[in-house]
């Protein structure tokens, strides 16, 4: 599916490829450093942190609830620079990339297809642990894609103007601050109902080192979210809303924004 230009220097923050599983039994305490192994040479580190009840994306995206274990820890194992993460809990899995430099620097951002290739290997890697122990691996409840894009405000007269950045906005300009645009759409998935996405922006003023000065930044969150008891589904999903987002990024904002990131 086309999804628009790739650029050399994107502004993406951060992205999630996210699977919250139908029953509690991807891993249990006992088996977690076990587990672990699996993925230690792609993730070195682990972190542990607080139970979380529930995964919200669900409730976010307006599916049914997960009635979730409140007592079930999620851990990161991260790689060794902290940008590369594979979340788990007993009724979760998800990839992240974030970046780890200032926004006027470019990230190494590795791509979607080497993201999503490895969310891929591990789900493989977990089945496979799976069959070795002799039980099948949980199927999925439910599949959210995230990205999370962050774009530096343009200058132009001393002003910044929100309207040069978005094609969908005519005259906002003027040092905008905590102004912020939302909705939702549908995202046609192949050989399923279609999922919902859930787009916000927010213009807003960062902490910059070294300067005084706010930098006024554009923030745009996709959420796209949709239930599934099929680990098929979840591919054909992530194909759909991977290509769906990237062209209406395309669409949104402007060509001179684009213009700093350079076209591969």
């Amino acid at each position: 599916m086309a999804i628009g230009p790739v650029y050399v220097r994107p502004p993406i923050n951060e992205i999630a490829l996210s699977v919250s599983l139908a029953t509690a039994t991807l891993f249990d305490a006992y088996d977690v450093r076990s587990f672990h192994d699996l993925f230690r040479h792609e993730f070195p580190g682990h972190e542990r942190t607080d139970p979380i009840e529930g995964v919200d994306f669900e409730q976010y995206a307006g599916l049914t609830p997960l009635n979730a274990d409140g007592r079930a820890t999620r851990w990161w194992f991260t790689s060794a620079d902290g940008a590369d993460i594979l979340q788990v809990q007993q009724n979760f899995i998800a990839r992240n990339w974030r970046r780890m430099v200032g926004i006027d620097d470019a990230p190494k951002y590795p791509g979607f297809t080497e993201v999503r290739g490895s969310f891929d290997k591990a789900v493989d890697q977990s089945r496979s642990w799976h069959r070795g122990q002799g039980r099948d691996m949980p199927k999925p409840r439910a599949v959210e894609l995230m990205y999370d894009d962050v774009l530096p405000g343009l200058i132009e007269n001393e002003k910044f103007m929100l309207s040069s950045m978005l094609n969908h906005l005519s005259s906002l300009g003027s040092r905008m601050a905590n102004w912020q645009n939302a909705w939702i759409e549908s995202v046609t998935v192949p050989g399923a109902p279609d999922a919902t996405l859930s787009v916000q922006i927010v213009a807003a003023a960062a902490s910059v080192a070294g300067s005084s000065e706010p930098r006024p930044v554009v923030r745009i969150i996709w959420r796209a979210a949709m239930e599934t008891d099929s680990w098929s589904t979840v591919a054909a999903f992530f194909d759909a809303s991977h290509a769906h987002i990237g062209r209406r990024f395309h669409e949104i904002v402007a060509d001179k924004v684009k213009s700093n990131w350079s076209v591969l």
